[in-house]
């Protein structure tokens, strides 16, 4: 790796002297002493590596050659360009491992519908718990709530996959001052630990809010726009509570009939979900959303719902209306979106 490395240095001075209208050859200069071993410190390496072209280019000016220390200055260049692109390609794969080692089996439908669940085969339960039983008995839903009654809730409805619902803690950093936004992070942070304390053999993830769900920001921005930036900068800052659950349940939920806005959207906050390095599993809704006056309620078409389910691939399935026996659209596709698999 180093010889490859010197090699290329030294092309970098051949391209940084023929720019500059070198008629003749080069000066020949005695090989690049080898970087330290993979063994020392990446800053002793940087160290070591700038003095080395620090005393040539010295000695080049001292010889009147700025030709030539021209070219070193591009040698350096070329040489802390090519050290980040390792040190960047190495933090990379390390993530990809990371995410690959955390992923959600492909293909996996589970069910999170109220009541009795939807009719299908082949699925696994969500367990979702709403504010309404968290702080049951008038309790003030702007603190905890009472330790001993949240940990009796969470154990009278035991499952396997656990869904934390609550929405009105303030959590985007664009919305809210720093403090509510940290407030909100420690009281959630502990209601996650009383949960897996309630059910240890379950796992804990929060409905929704982490990554914080966004529609218009993806369909009228570019990822490298201030307005991007500033959305992804807020997920970032929740990056201390998405620790500490182990499923992320992001909402991709239907809001209008753009198919083609409905996969940007979707596309973009499973981009954003993911980055916590823990497993995703998506939550749709075979209805639109009921922030839509005119589609309030209405099922998704069927081939909608299966270009949704395609897209994503593991889903898990909210609903709260059981009109089930009219078996919809949607409810076929399902069925035979797990029986493809």
């Amino acid at each position: 790796m180093k010889t490859n490395l010197i090699a290329t240095l030294l092309i970098l001075g051949l391209v940084a002297a023929l720019a500059m209208g070198q008629d003749g050859p080069l000066p020949v200069d005695p090989p690049v002493e080898p970087l330290p071993s993979d063994a020392q410190t990446e800053q002793a390496e940087r160290d070591l590596r700038d003095d080395h072209y620090d005393a040539k280019r010295a000695a080049a000016r001292d010889a009147d050659d700025d030709l030539l220390a021209q070219q070193y200055v591009a040698m350096e260049r070329g040489a802390a360009m090519l050290v980040s692109m390792r040190e960047s390609f190495k933090k990379y794969r390390q993530r990809i491992e990371q995410l690959e080692a955390n992923q959600v089996p492909p293909h996996v439908v589970y069910d999170g519908a109220n009541g009795p669940g939807l009719p299908l085969e082949g699925t696994q339960r969500l367990r979702f718990f709403y504010r309404g039983g968290i702080w049951a008995g008038g309790q003030d839903d702007a603190e905890l709530p009472d330790e001993a009654q949240f940990k009796a809730f969470i154990q009278n409805k035991p499952g396997d996959h656990l869904v934390i619902d609550i929405e009105h803690w303030p959590l985007d950093i664009r919305q809210s001052t720093e403090a509510e936004v940290a407030a909100s992070i420690a009281k959630l942070i502990t209601i996650i630990g009383w949960a897996k304390e309630a059910q240890p053999e379950a796992t804990v993830g929060i409905y929704s809010m982490v990554p914080i769900r966004n529609y218009w920001t993806p369909q009228n921005h570019e990822p490298w726009s201030e307005a991007y930036r500033k959305w992804a900068d807020a997920n970032g800052r929740l990056a201390e509570l998405a620790a500490v659950v182990d499923v992320i349940y992001p909402s991709i939920y239907t809001f209008y009939e753009d198919r083609d806005g409905w996969v940007k959207y979707a596309t973009a906050n499973m981009l954003q979900a993911r980055q916590y390095g823990k497993p995703v599993i998506p939550l749709l809704w075979p209805r639109y959303h009921d922030s839509n006056p005119t589609l309030n309620g209405q099922p998704i078409p069927g081939d909608f719902w299966r270009l949704q389910l395609e897209t994503l691939g593991t889903v898990g399935i909210w609903d709260a209306i059981n009109d089930y026996d009219t078996n919809p659209d949607w409810l076929i596709e399902t069925r035979n979106y797990i029986e493809a698999q």
